[in-house]
């Protein structure tokens, strides 16, 4: 498998991070609606207004748009690249009209919304995780018992700082479908897709991401 990385500063965004810098001057904050009513990876009972994520004018506009309005797991992609990946076996999730403006322009953009949390799928008794210290070089191995256990220490770690939860072997129960693309929230969110999709987008011209190869450590009972 490969990451999916999005969070770039680099010639693809002209080291602009994050893309988007504003909702509008005209932007309703305290609506039901708004981006800030968008609190967790469920099914939304209310349509979000995603109109218009405004992107620094000194950025470059790329099919997957950085921003920090919504913090819950999602992609912010041009309708090009989401007609692509709708070819492929994605994790559940809603799809929702957006609007990116850039330069005075407006844009058709899709947030991918997903709509559940892949580590309800691990085998947390064939799964293994690594514990990396701040300084990179603490390196354990360690276990959780469930879903809850891990969220909790990775929740620690990120509020003292004290290092990071890496995958070593991630064994998902069986029955999980073999999604092209899913998200996996340790202490860092991670976006994770095939070989069969990385080489699709590898070969596609889209921009504002990076393809990294991971180990092999994820599989399926």
């Amino acid at each position: 498998m490969w990451l999916l990385k999005t969070l770039l500063c680099n010639e693809q965004t002209n080291e602009v991070f994050p893309q988007a810098v504003s909702m509008g001057p005209d932007y309703n904050w305290d609506s039901d609606t708004s981006v800030n009513a968008i609190q967790s990876n469920r099914t939304l009972d209310f349509h979000p207004n995603l109109r218009a994520f405004h992107l620094d004018p000194e950025t470059l506009l790329t099919d997957i748009v950085s921003q920090g309005y919504i913090y819950t797991r999602g992609l912010l992609v041009s309708r090009h690249f989401k007609e692509v990946v709708d070819k492929y076996l994605l994790e559940p999730h809603a799809d929702y009209e957006a609007e990116v403006v850039y330069r005075d322009t407006a844009y058709e953009y899709t947030w991918m919304h997903f709509t559940e949390e892949m580590e309800s799928h691990i085998d947390f008794d064939h799964s293994t995780f690594r514990l990396v210290g701040q300084d990179a070089t603490t390196n354990s191995t360690i276990a959780f018992k469930s879903q809850e256990e891990l969220r909790k220490k990775c929740a620690e770690l990120v509020h003292l700082g004290l290092g990071e939860v890496v995958a070593a072997h991630v064994e998902f129960i069986a029955g999980t479908p073999r999604f092209d693309l899913f998200i996996l929230q340790l202490t860092a969110r991670e976006i994770l897709i095939s070989d069969l999709l990385a080489d699709r987008l590898s070969k596609s011209g889209f921009s504002g991401f990076e393809l990294v190869p991971t180990a092999d450590i994820f599989s399926i009972a």
